[in-house]
Order: C-alpha cells, then sequence, then structure tokens
C-alpha cells in the first residue's frame, strides 16, 4: 500500500531527566537541549502513583514480566500519626521505551490510566503549559526575580512587625 504509508514520529529523549520530548527541541522537564533519539532499552518515565497505585502496577508488571523501576519523587500527603500510617509518597514508574505500548495496555486493563492515554500523571508536552515554553535562561530570571520579591516581603512583614512593637511599647510606657 503505497498511498497509506505509516509515519513514524521521530521521539526525542532527555537521558538526563528520562523523559520524551514529543514535538519540542528541549526537555520539558529540565529545559536542556541535549536531546537524543529514543532507544528501545531507554528507561522513560511512564506514570507517577502513589503508594496504592504503585503496588498494583508493581504487581501487573511483575506478573507480565515487563522490567521496571520505582523512584520516590517527593511527598504525596502529610503524615497521619494518629492512625499509624506513613506518609503517601508518589513514585515516577520507569520502563524500557520499547515496552511503553504494552505497559499503557496493562494500565487501561487495571483502571490505572483512564480511556484517554493522555490522562497519565506527571510532566506532559502541553501547548497550554507556559513553563514548558520558557527557555532556560528565562526560567533562571523567573527564579531570581522570585527570590528577591520574596525577600522584599520578608522584610516588608518584620518591618510592619517591627514597627507595630515600637508602637506597643510605647503606648504602655
Amino acid at each position: 500500500m503505497i498511498g497509506n504509508r505509516l509515519e513514524v514520529k521521530r521521539m526525542l529523549y532527555c537521558a538526563k531527566c528520562q523523559v520524551l520530548a514529543k514535538s519540542e527541541a528541549v526537555c520539558p522537564s529540565c529545559g536542556s537541549k541535549k536531546l537524543r533519539e529514543v532507544r528501545a532499552n531507554d528507561p522513560v518515565m511512564l506514570f507517577t502513583a502513589d503508594e496504592m497505585q504503585c503496588g498494583m502496577i508493581r504487581a501487573a508488571f511483575d506478573s507480565n514480566g515487563i522490567p521496571h523501576e520505582e523512584r520516590m519523587c517527593g511527598p504525596g500527603a502529610p503524615p497521619s500519626i494518629l492512625y499509624g500510617k506513613m506518609p503517601n509518597s508518589l513514585y515516577h514508574i520507569f520502563v524500557p521505551y520499547g515496552e511503553v505500548e504494552r505497559c499503557e495496555e496493562i494500565l487501561h486493563g487495571i483502571g490505572a490510566l483512564g480511556e484517554n492515554k493522555f490522562e497519565r500523571n506527571g510532566p506532559q508536552n502541553s501547548d497550554e503549559d507556559p513553563s514548558a515554553a520558557m527557555s532556560r535562561g528565562e526560567r533562571i530570571l523567573v527564579r531570581i526575580l522570585s527570590a528577591v520579591m520574596f525577600l522584599a516581603l520578608v522584610w516588608g512583614v518584620v518591618s510592619i512587625a517591627d514597627e507595630f512593637i515600637d508602637f506597643i511599647k510605647s503606648a504602655l510606657t
């Protein structure tokens, strides 16, 4: 069938973040321009899950013989000392790129993904995300300006509190 050729999109890969960049020339996570074509054995971030989902996904991948890696990415909720539970942590689940389609089918089968495969968690390449469109220099500038504004806010609050304490002292004497 010459008229109906299958178009294969070239996927770019950030080896630092281990994420795919679908259409951009920069990494959606770190902004690096050092991307290369993805290989079948490259680990890619497939999903971000809490501990309960991670256990279900781990069992499903183990039973299907899919190699995977789970990396803790930060707390999902504060610990519940009253109930004796550990904090709910979030995990990034990485799989080889060659197994991504099979893994998505398994995730659909166990109900971890919605009907639309783009409903999954984790960083997405969306046109609506303004931080993905910023260059590395712009992000650094925004971070510096945010830090300066935060310090100015702290200075203002401390100054107002100091003036208020001086006012109370003078009113009491």
